[in-house]
C-alpha cells in the first residue's frame, strides 16, 4: 500500500508539475521559454522538467522552437481549446463593447480575464489614435501587476489574497513592467479607494492607462477593462470623459453577464 500511494502521489505531483510548466509557458510568448527559466521558475529539477516537456511534446501540447532550445505551446493546445464551451456566452456581444469603448475614446481598449495569478488580453480593439508599440497581444499573458488592467482586479480581491499574489509576481515585474513592488501596492490601494485604475509609465513610457474591474455575482472580478492612450491626451479635462466611458462599458458588459 505504501508503494502504491507513494506513485498516485508522484503521478499527482507530475500532472501539478506539468500544469505549472505549461501557464509558465503560455506567459513567455511566441518567443518561447529556456529550460533553465521553467526550471527557475517552478522550482522543480532540470530532470524532471525536461521528462515533462518530453512528454508534452510528444502529445503535441509543447513544441521546441525552430532554431534555438525555447519552448512554447503547441498545436495540441489549440485543437484542445476548440473543444472547449466559451466561458463567456455573451462573448460576440462584448466583443462589440470593446471595440464601441475604442471608438468612442478613440484609444486602445482591451478586456482582461484573471488566470491564476496571471491575466490574458481576451480582446482589443484601437481608435483612431493608437499606441505605435503593442502593448497587448491577443492570447497574450502578464502577470497580474504587471498591467492596469491586472491592478484593478487585485483592488477587488481580498486585502491577504491580493498581498498573496503580489508578492508572487514580485520576481517578474522587471520583464513585463516598469514597477517595482511598492508601486504596485500604491496602485491597488489607489483602485481600492477609488474603484478604478489610472497609471502613467506602468508598462512603456509617455502612455498612460486607465482600468475597471467588471463587478462579478460572486464577488471577486474576474474581467477587467482598460483604456491605454498616449499620456499627452489623458488631461485633466478628459480624465472624466474617459473614465465615463469605461463606467459605461462596465455597465454594459455587466449587463450581458446577467
Amino acid at each position: 500500500m505504501g508503494d502504491a500511494a507513494s506513485r498516485v502521489t508522484e503521478r499527482s505531483q507530475t500532472t501539478d508539475h506539468a500544469c505549472v510548466l505549461l501557464r509558465l509557458i503560455a506567459r513567455a510568448g511566441p518567443g518561447g521559454a529556456r529550460l533553465k527559466d521553467l526550471c527557475d521558475e517552478s522550482n522543480v529539477s532540470k530532470g524532471s522538467v525536461h521528462r515533462i516537456l518530453q512528454s508534452l511534446c510528444a502529445a503535441r501540447l509543447v513544441r521546441q522552437v525552430a532554431g534555438s532550445r525555447r519552448y512554447c505551446l503547441g498545436m495540441g493546445m489549440m485543437e484542445l481549446g476548440l473543444a472547449v464551451e466559451p466561458p463567456i456566452r455573451a462573448f460576440p456581444a462584448i466583443r462589440r463593447a470593446i471595440e464601441g469603448l475604442a471608438h468612442r475614446t478613440n484609444d486602445s481598449a482591451y478586456l482582461m480575464m484573471r488566470s491564476y495569478d496571471d491575466v490574458v488580453c481576451v480582446w482589443g480593439a484601437e481608435g483612431n489614435f493608437p499606441i505605435q508599440a503593442t502593448v497587448l497581444s491577443l492570447g497574450g499573458r502578464r502577470p497580474l501587476s504587471a498591467s492596469a488592467a491586472g491592478l484593478a482586479l487585485l483592488a477587488g480581491l481580498p486585502v491577504a489574497e491580493a498581498e498573496r499574489i503580489v508578492e508572487a509576481n514580485a520576481p517578474y515585474l522587471h520583464e513585463y513592467c516598469r514597477m517595482g513592488v511598492n508601486d504596485v501596492r500604491r496602485h491597488v490601494r489607489q483602485a481600492r479607494d477609488e474603484g478604478f485604475l489610472y497609471g502613467e509609465d506602468l508598462v512603456m513610457t509617455d502612455v498612460a492607462a486607465f482600468a475597471m474591474p467588471v463587478p462579478s455575482p460572486e464577488g471577486t472580478p474576474a474581467l477587467a477593462i482598460s483604456v491605454t492612450t498616449l499620456k499627452f491626451r489623458a488631461s485633466d479635462q478628459r480624465k472624466p470623459q474617459v473614465l465615463r466611458e469605461l463606467q459605461r462599458t462596465v455597465d454594459e458588459i455587466r449587463g450581458l453577464l446577467g
